[in-house]
């Protein structure tokens, strides 16, 4: 028994939950502010305005991220199909 644990390898499965989105750069989950806005506006520190700043502004980070995912796809579908396939 101590071999096998010893000698076969072990590895956790990830579930789906614990994956990143195809489009989701590392940009984007270092900088989660818009939920410290949103906390801050709760609080009364930060005025609507703002807060719907921030929401637009990461709205429009999170749509370019989508559209540069989907031209890179489209432009290597030819050399590249299990890449294409993979995000479907």
């Amino acid at each position: 028994m101590a071999t096998q644990e010893q000698e076969i390898p072990k590895c956790q499965k990830s579930s789906k939950r614990d994956r990143r989105l195809a489009w989701m750069s590392r940009d984007l989950l270092e900088h989660r502010w818009k939920r410290k806005v949103y906390g801050h506006w709760k609080q009364g520190q930060v005025t609507q305005e703002d807060y719907r700043d921030a929401v637009c502004h990461y709205r429009e980070k999170i749509c370019a991220a989508k559209a540069r995912l989907e031209f890179k796809l489209a432009s290597t579908v030819k050399d590249n199909k299990k890449g294409f396939l993979k995000i479907c």
